[in-house]
């Protein structure tokens, strides 16, 4: 990881900067914005890193940072600018083109624009959140294009190991208050929310031990950090995170044992060393030993510690109304939906304005399975067109091998237990990044 950073230290000075800027008031934090926009103009890597900052910006623990007074607008004009500089960029390097993958991006989103404008019952919302999801995916997208093979990985990487120095320097705060801000039960560490950690961790978990697979001799660093990230993943008491690291694991070696092109490529490599199928041997010995603790704390994981007695009434507890409230606005709009990113119910919903020019900036909801909510929001034609869109995603992926196929399965089992994908402003912007990279990985337009 030290190397990584070496290689890239001219990128981790300006981001440290940066982050000092976010972290040290209030005004300043209003500033840091302002020059993270104009970092994005210094080049397509630039656009993927500034996107990664301002994610990192909007989650930052506020128990432990002030705040910024204008961070809707001041994510808004990050993406804005990451976008005019692609489009510069593209315009100067060669001849403008859309990139066919790209195209499917464009088609969607325009789709979600055309909804939102004719059917949405809150339009302005809709337009803004569908606007800055195509925006914020087409510029992504464009950016991990213009990037040579070498570059991408490299970009990944930087990225990666960034937010994993990140997890490992808070730890020490599992011992304040201020890492269990929230709700004083689950560990949120340096960011906002519990889920919002526990989602990190997934990615950052599934990334390692890919990484530990498809090596003969895995490095003590990737083995360490998993260990550490599954750990805090646990204290999180995310569910959502740890079934979707092991589901998506799960489904990755599946796919590896009936898909041709992975047997022949063999992406796995970790048990053809006579020395680490002992220590998988010795591992799996442990946990038959103590399976009976391990399922006393598997239960009381999963219903965290509440008085629900079942996984499923647990889950009733937590996202039960959201659920019912989802397939109430279905029944009633199974064709057209109610709207891009709106809310089951309108009553309590609150959107934030710009001081500035009045605009509509922010207007959180929460939602439990992705596809349940974009059925309810987008109506039974978009929806399937989405899936299908989905499926091309995932066929690409799975092109490009182990880590990347995993990675695209980690980001679709996180969203079905918290819908974040179609929100880049949140949790989705960082998913969007590693979802652009996974489905990308072996193209460019070098």
């Amino acid at each position: 990881m030290i190397q990584l950073f070496k290689k890239n230290k001219y990128d981790f000075l300006i981001i440290t900067f940066l982050l000092v800027l976010r972290f040290a008031s209030s005004a300043t934090a209003d500033f840091s914005f302002i020059f993270l926009a104009f970092y994005a103009f210094l080049g397509p890597q630039k656009v993927i890193y500034s996107f990664f900052i301002s994610w990192l910006f909007i989650v930052i623990n506020p128990s432990l940072f002030p705040a910024p007074s204008l961070a809707s607008l001041g994510r808004l004009l990050v993406v804005f600018f990451g976008f005019f500089s692609i489009m510069l960029y593209n315009t100067r390097k060669k001849p403008f083109v859309f990139n066919k993958i790209n195209s499917t991006n464009l088609f969607l989103g325009l789709l979600f624009i055309i909804h939102s404008i004719f059917v949405s019952k809150m339009p302005d919302i809709s337009l803004l959140k569908s606007f800055l999801w195509l925006i914020t995916i087409w510029t992504l997208f464009s950016a991990w294009l213009n990037l040579s093979p070498k570059e991408r990985q490299n970009t990944i990487a930087f990225i990666t190991g960034l937010t994993s120095l990140l997890m490992v320097i808070s730890i020490p705060l599992m011992f304040t208050s201020h890492g269990y801000a929230v709700n004083g039960r689950g560990y949120q560490g340096i960011l906002n929310h519990p889920q919002a950690l526990g989602i990190v961790l997934a990615v950052l978990s599934i990334w390692y031990t890919a990484q530990i697979l498809a090596s003969k001799k895995p490095s003590f660093e990737a083995i360490f950090l998993v260990a550490i990230f599954v750990a805090l993943m646990m204290m999180t008491q995310s569910r959502t995170a740890l079934i979707s690291y092991l589901i998506a694991l799960g489904i990755t070696f599946i796919v590896q044992l009936i898909y041709k092109p992975f047997r022949r490529k063999r992406f796995v490599l970790f048990f053809d060393r006579y020395e680490n199928l002992i220590v998988f041997f010795i591992f799996v010995m442990l946990i038959i030993v103590f399976l009976p603790d391990l399922f006393e704390g598997w239960r009381v994981f999963l219903i965290k510690g509440n008085d629900s007695e079942s996984l499923l009434l647990s889950y009733s507890d937590s996202r039960g109304f959201l659920i019912e409230n989802m397939f109430r606005n279905i029944r009633e709009n199974f064709l057209y939906g109610i709207g891009f990113g709106l809310p089951s119910i309108m009553t309590y919903f609150v959107v934030s304005y710009d001081p500035l020019f009045g605009l509509p900036v922010g207007a959180s909801i929460e939602k439990g399975v992705m596809f349940i909510a974009l059925l309810e929001e987008t109506g039974l034609i978009i929806f399937f067109v989405t899936l299908l869109w989905f499926f091309f995603m995932f066929l690409r992926a799975l092109k490009n091998g182990f880590l990347n196929t995993s990675i695209f399965l980690v980001i679709l089992a996180l969203n079905s237990g918290e819908s974040t994908f179609f929100s880049p402003s949140g949790m989705g912007m960082l998913l969007l990044i590693y979802f652009s990279w996974a489905v990308l990985y072996e193209e460019s337009n070098y």
